[in-house]
């Protein structure tokens, strides 16, 4: 199989990555682990590539769409043990695709005991996995088809609408995420985190971040972000039932709401609650849903809400085939044009050739309408659908 990358690619961070799939040795399913008491070293490495097809009913001028999309990535995790239930460690990735280049992603320092897990570093809000491209235990919808790591198929991700135009994916990125998560969930800046850990089958997580980085506009009006997550999981055997949620509070940031006119007037909370069942690991159902705080400026007497939205997906396991979908619906908050909303549904399945090579695709059909504040529904409306099909390869 051949992957051509554009010329912005880079090719040297990927060939790498090719190198440490070609490694013979000790290695466990997507992770290379190198062992010298006290010392442990996990590397792992992904290689993400598809195509895609996107169609508009309208034709509107959004912008040119993509055709292709490929990504790479390298994460080193090292840890020392002082003594039993005790570790320090250090964690580091390295991330690659055309449109962001090459970059470090998260890293952090972090101490380990029988207390938890404490973090300092620039990291995603409500981490719990430190290595693995495991689901977030606060997430509880997901596809299970798609890749776990860079731009994904879950509810909120990019992959599917980074084949859309650019304005158009912008639209539906801010609020994508209503339903499937809180608020900032994916945001990745400077943190302090605590993972606790598990008792009595719950498990809670903090963050702290002193200013919010990831995907942040010029007129991104909050500044500090708080997290909170916890999460309870009852095991049946091969079966397990889990469910919880997260709060995200975001303080405004007063500099930016003197420069622009059309943003929340108030300080954002954020709660998200969800559940998830999985039978015998063949099937796994989800639901969330979120609301938000998040009422913006609008003219007097307009009605006024914050984002919300609900979101629900089906997995199912079939030796190496994996099929499954979600259905979405996601409102953004109001303002002085009215609000967006988002009525979606994806279907997807996967092949996996080996332990480290799977192959999938993915049909995303949507609907984006504004709900103007005089009760017209003709803004910006648009609707459409995404075809994408792609390989996944990890170390």
């Amino acid at each position: 199989m051949a992957l051509t990358f554009t010329k912005n690619s880079p090719r040297f961070v990927l060939r790498g990555i090719f190198f440490l799939l070609a490694i013979q040795g000790s290695a466990a399913q997507a992770q290379l682990v190198l062992t010298t008491d006290p010392i442990k070293i996990n590397l792992e490495g992904y290689l993400n590539a598809s195509v895609g097809h996107s169609e508009n009913a309208k034709h509107t001028n959004q912008g040119a769409a993509r055709t292709t999309q490929a990504e790479g990535g390298l994460r080193v995790y090292a840890e020392h043990s002082l003594a039993p239930q005790q570790v320090i460690g250090v964690r580091v990735e390295v991330n690659a695709s055309p449109q962001d280049h090459l970059n470090v992603g998260e890293r952090s320092l972090l101490y380990i005991d029988s207390f938890g897990r404490f973090e300092i570093g620039r990291r995603r809000g409500l981490p719990d996995s430190l290595i693995g491209y495991a689901p977030n235990t606060y997430a509880f919808t997901s596809a299970e088809f798609g890749v776990t790591s860079g731009r994904t198929l879950d509810p909120g991700a990019r992959l599917v609408t980074s084949f859309l135009p650019a304005n158009l994916a912008r639209r539906i990125d801010t609020i994508s995420e209503n339903g499937a998560n809180g608020a900032f969930f994916g945001d990745t800046s400077p943190k302090a985190l605590y993972v606790s850990p598990k008792v009595w089958g719950s498990q809670l997580g903090l963050s702290y971040a002193p200013k919010i980085e990831n995907g942040a506009r010029l007129d991104n009006p909050y500044k500090e972000l708080f997290q909170a997550g916890l999460a309870y999981q009852e095991d049946f055997g091969q079966d397990f039932f889990r469910v919880g949620g997260s709060f995200s509070y975001a303080n405004l940031d007063e500099k930016t709401v003197r420069l622009f006119s059309t943003i929340p007037t108030k300080d954002l909370a954020s709660l998200s609650i969800g559940a998830a069942l999985n039978l015998g690991e063949v099937w796994e159902f989800g639901i969330n849903v979120s609301q938000n705080s998040d009422d913006k400026s609008s003219s007097p007497g307009s009605p006024r809400h914050g984002a919300h939205g609900i979101t629900a997906s089906v997995n199912y396991n079939d030796g190496e085939w994996v099929y499954g979908g979600y259905v979405q619906r996601a409102i953004g908050g109001s303002n002085a044009l009215g609000s967006d909303r988002l009525s979606a549904l994806q279907l997807g399945l996967a092949y996996r050739l080996d332990t480290k090579l799977r192959v999938f695709c993915a049909l995303y059909l949507y609907q984006l309408d504004n709900k103007s504040n005089a009760g017209q529904n003709q803004l910006l409306k648009e609707h459409g659908k995404v075809f994408l099909a792609g390989v996944r390869w990890t170390l």
